[in-house]
């Protein structure tokens, strides 16, 4: 009983204060990220093997602000919550750093809280992290992706590489681009930025023109022009 009554004691008490979620996370949460073709994701992320740990580290984010995903199982008896809007990331980044509770981890914080702010690029961001794996500070691969880009400059490239994969051209500009790659030595890559379309597009039409790429010499056509 006296037990029993101990946990729930703990439970309903919960975390009062950033420094000690702070410096849970230093010990026992995650700085994770995802890098894609532009742009870096990211996420914070609590575990433990106590549901009743993390819910508490879950209520505590909620009531002050930030957006958290709801506890969920991992692994063999692990449960794990995740923080990853935007706006909520900063939040726990910047409450966390400032609350003194961060050690390990705070290169990776000032990282997150820096790229958001387009203070540095996402080469940069993995050179950090490279460095932390270099270190013994963080567990993980070297990463070798180049991605000289701030968070801003990632997102306006994701959409104009967006934008260029849905355009298609008509007929009358799908001839032009056919006629420049067989007149000259212009690249697929400069015609796609041309006429503001992917390689692929302009890969495909070549192809569908009848066009061996490698001769620049036109066969027979295999399909209609876009």
């Amino acid at each position: 009983m006296e037990v029993a009554a101990t946990i729930e004691s703990t439970v309903q008490e919960g975390y009062t204060s950033w420094a000690a979620v702070a410096g849970y996370f230093d010990g026992d949460g995650s700085v994770i990220i995802d890098v894609r073709a532009y742009t870096i994701h990211w996420v914070i992320a609590y575990s433990d093997n106590w549901h009743g740990q993390i819910e508490q580290i879950r209520e505590f984010l909620i009531r002050h602000g930030v957006k958290v995903q709801k506890v969920r199982k991992v692994g063999f008896g692990g449960w794990i919550c995740e923080v990853k809007a935007i706006a909520s990331l900063t939040i726990a980044a910047k409450e966390m750093l400032q609350s003194g509770g961060i050690f390990k981890k705070k290169r990776e914080l000032r990282l997150l809280l820096d790229y958001y702010s387009d203070r540095v690029s996402g080469t940069e961001v993995l050179e950090g992290f490279n460095s932390e794996v270099l270190l013994g500070v963080r567990v993980g691969k070297i990463r070798r992706t180049e991605m000289p880009y701030t968070h801003s400059e990632g997102l306006t490239r994701a959409r104009q590489a967006s934008n260029s994969e849905q355009k298609t051209l008509d007929g009358v500009e799908s001839r032009q681009l056919v006629d420049e790659y067989l007149s000259n030595t212009v690249t697929g890559k400069s015609l796609a930025e041309k006429y503001g379309v992917s390689e692929a597009t302009v890969s495909r039409l070549l192809k569908r023109s009848g066009i061996d790429t490698k001769t620049r010499a036109k066969g027979t056509a295999t399909g209609r022009l876009d």
